[in-house]
C-alpha cells in the first residue's frame, strides 16, 4: 500500500513537530547555557503576559555563567531562585489570576510546582519573571516633595 504524496508530506512534518518538542532544552532539568537562556526569557518575553524586561533575566542570568555557577546557598535553576522564591511566585499567580494563562501559553501548572522544576530554565524563568513584575513593593520612604528650607531673594540688586 502506498501513501499519497499529501500523507507522506503531513506525517513527515508531523514527525519533525514532535522531534523539534522532544529537543526543547527549556523544559529539560538541569539545562544551563547562553542558547537555553535566551531561549526561555525569549519564550516568556513573547507570550504577552509579561512587560517588557529589556533583557533585564538574561543579563541576571549572565552573572551566574547562563546557571553553570551557583553563587546562592540552596538556590535552584539557572536564575537561583529559592523554595521562598517559588512559593511567592505562586502566591502572585493566584493573586493575579496568571495561572490559567501560564498554563495556556506554556503548558506548566505553575501551582503544582514544586522546587526541582526550578531545573527546568522555564519554569525557573517563571517564576523569576513573576517576582520582578508583580511583587508588591513598599512606597518610597523619600519624599518626592522637599519643602525649601531657605527663602531665596529674586530681587536684582539696584546697583547694577
Amino acid at each position: 500500500m502506498e501513501l499519497g504524496p499529501r500523507v507522506t508530506a503531513a506525517l513527515l512534518s508531523l514527525g519533525i513537530i514532535q522531534l523539534a518538542l522532544s529537543l526543547d532544552k527549556t523544559r529539560i532539568d538541569n539545562s544551563t547555557g547562553c542558547e537555553v537562556t535566551a531561549a526561555s526569557v525569549n519564550k516568556v518575553q513573547t507570550s504577552g503576559i509579561f512587560k517588557d524586561d529589556h533583557f533585564l533575566l538574561y543579563r541576571v542570568a549572565l552573572v551566574s555563567d547562563f546557571g553553570k555557577n551557583i553563587f546562592v546557598h540552596k538556590s535552584h535553576g539557572i536564575w537561583q531562585l529559592t523554595e521562598a522564591n517559588l512559593k511567592t511566585a505562586k502566591a502572585i499567580a493566584a493573586r493575579n489570576n496568571l495561572e490559567q494563562k501560564i498554563e495556556e501559553n506554556f503548558d506548566v501548572k505553575l501551582r503544582h510546582a514544586n522546587v526541582a522544576d526550578l531545573y527546568k530554565p522555564l519554569v525557573c524563568c517563571l517564576t523569576a519573571f513573576l517576582l520582578i513584575q508583580y511583587q508588591h513593593r513598599p512606597k518610597s520612604q523619600i519624599p518626592f516633595l522637599v519643602k525649601p528650607r531657605v527663602t531665596l531673594k529674586t530681587a536684582v540688586p539696584s546697583s547694577l
